[in-house]
């Protein structure tokens, strides 16, 4: 199955906390973000679809979002804000990867 993407996403493998709640985080594993979401692998028992997380991204960096698919340990996220291009490549940065652009897909209509 093909999926369509706004934007590309960046492989990267970070450690992030993973919050689904004031009592419960989980420590995860960041494996690739993008601007509108990212997919993390979960230590321990992984967050049930559709639920509401936090993704403590980088120095600091927080990210809201809901679970949109699960498999196993990993969830993907979709974030409830789009990060910003400069957040995006300071994740990358840090870690010695070049942020892909962002380019918004345009739907084509034949003519």
């Amino acid at each position: 199955m093909e999926q369509k993407r706004a934007s590309q996403r960046l492989s990267i493998f970070v450690q992030a906390r993973c919050r689904e709640s004031s009592w419960v985080v989980r420590d995860a594993a960041l494996v690739d973000i993008s601007a509108e979401g990212c997919s993390v692998a979960a230590r321990g028992k992984a967050p049930a679809l559709g639920a509401e997380v936090e993704i403590r991204l980088n120095k600091g960096a927080r990210a809201a979002g809901v679970v949109r698919w699960t498999d196993g340990d990993r969830v993907g996220i979709r974030f409830c804000s789009p990060l910003a291009a400069a957040t995006l490549a300071q994740i990358g940065a840090a870690h010695g990867r070049t942020a892909p652009a962002v380019h918004p897909l345009r739907s084509v209509s034949a003519e």
